[in-house]
């Protein structure tokens, strides 16, 4: 088992992943803020199990004896049409898809991680 590329993978997906969570959780909380409580609600929920993932990521890295890095963290403006934003978070939702299954290739060594 290659240690360094079982943590440096699942810190690719930490930082794509909490980075599309907190987009998540801000795009939430501004459609509740429109009245969209439902849409509000369903990209907060979002959030929180895409944080959920992120949490068992660390851990398994900190198992590994890897050290968790906080990185790209750049700003973007909010999108506030929901039809506009539901039609970019479906791609950014499938780009993200197509770097997990390109990077799950890295795993095939290490069993525990592969199964997380």
């Amino acid at each position: 088992m290659d240690t360094k590329k079982s943590v440096d993978t699942l810190q690719l997906f930490i930082t794509g992943l909490s980075k599309g969570a907190f987009l998540h959780l801000v795009q939430g909380k501004y459609f509740e803020s429109m009245g969209l409580s439902k849409m509000g609600t369903k990209y907060i929920e979002h959030y929180e199990e895409e944080m959920g993932w992120v949490k068992k990521f660390m851990t398994r890295i900190l198992d590994l004896g890897g050290d968790i890095k906080i990185e790209n963290c750049n700003g973007q403006d909010i999108i506030k049409d929901p039809i506009k934003y539901l039609k970019t978070d479906l791609a950014l939702q499938s780009e993200g898809l197509s770097v997990i299954y390109k990077y799950m290739d890295n795993l095939k060594d290490d069993p525990t991680t592969y199964e997380i």
